[in-house]
């Protein structure tokens, strides 16, 4: 049997990147082991913008490995093994946020899009349901509702109106795409209905309806380019009726399809400021799209655009 001791791990990156460490030596017992190393890859400053690739390479007895593979298993069908390069991507770009920033999230299906809260380098907190219940959410600039929030988390909807006296005393609250299933929770300040309306085809127009709005200027001037390089689908469950209390801010639609603006609305709520959004954050800021994140990171900004 070889001698998996003999094994160098390492990373190839950018010109100008570091990595600590350099490189690892893997311990493996012998085959069927599998071991965890960790690399931190630091990026010069300032940093140019683009996508930059990382390659992992193992060095086992004067040979270089390149790929990885998971395994492929379903009860119905044999076992398989996929191979892929041991590949990853990374996107660096510029994106303003404001300093000392507090945030709670009130976690979704599937919900990546706290770890991209995290990247920006603002304060967040999940919030549990024994929180969502007696915290004290004045505490937080700004609270966020994940992706189907309304129809997985029964605590949730026991404290929405908790949320609602939030915003109405001067906090703001940011709410991602919900089934209809929401529309039967009142999960907004004014009557408003959500629809299955979505937007499939990723490079869809999108028109700002309203450019003078602070989401477009504070602290990140947003622009149509900023709807470059969307992957899947631009939204779903868009609103079809709301009160006109609300301010659509963006209209997209696919090919052939009529006007969908209720995407994303915004309206005052006492002292506060309520937002309902439909676009695809939960997809975009896991898969690092720049425009998403300037935007969202304006929408968490908002109590400091007042």
């Amino acid at each position: 049997m070889a001698n998996f001791r003999d094994t160098v791990l390492r990373l190839q990156v950018p010109a100008g990147w570091t990595v600590e460490p350099a490189e690892h030596r893997i311990a493996l017992a012998g085959a069927g082991q599998e071991e965890t190393q960790r690399f931190v890859v630091w990026i010069p400053t300032p940093a140019a913008e683009g996508s930059f690739r990382i390659q992992a390479v193992a060095d086992f007895q004067g040979k270089q490995f390149l790929r990885g593979y998971r395994v492929i298993e379903y009860p119905h069908v044999r076992s398989h093994l996929l191979y892929r390069d041991a590949v990853t991507h990374v996107q660096a770009f510029t994106v303003d946020t404001a300093p000392g920033l507090n945030v709670g999230y009130v976690m979704g299906a599937g919900d990546a899009v706290p770890s991209a809260i995290e990247q920006l380098g603002i304060g967040m907190r999940l919030l549990s349901p024994e929180e969502l219940a007696s915290a004290d959410l004045g505490q937080y600039d700004t609270l966020v509702v994940g992706a189907r929030a309304y129809e997985l988390r029964r605590d949730l909807v026991a404290n929405q109106q908790r949320l609602l006296e939030y915003v109405r005393e001067g906090g703001t609250l940011i709410v991602q795409y919900q089934t209809i299933a929401a529309n039967r929770v009142t999960f907004a300040p004014y009557p408003a209905k959500l629809s299955n309306d979505r937007v499939v085809d990723e490079t869809a127009p999108v028109t700002i309806l309203e450019p003078g709005h602070a989401i477009f200027h504070r602290p990140n001037r947003i622009t149509e380019r900023d709807f470059g390089g969307w992957i899947q689908e631009r939204g779903r469950n868009f609103l079809e009726q709301w009160d006109e209390r609300f301010t659509p801010l963006l209209e997209s639609h696919d090919p052939g399809e009529p006007p969908r603006r209720g995407g994303m609305v915004v309206t005052t709520y006492g002292k506060g400021t309520y937002v309902y959004t439909g676009y695809a954050w939960f997809r975009q800021l896991p898969a690092g799209v720049p425009g998403a994140f300037r935007i969202f990171a304006n929408l968490l900004t908002l109590p400091r655009a007042k």
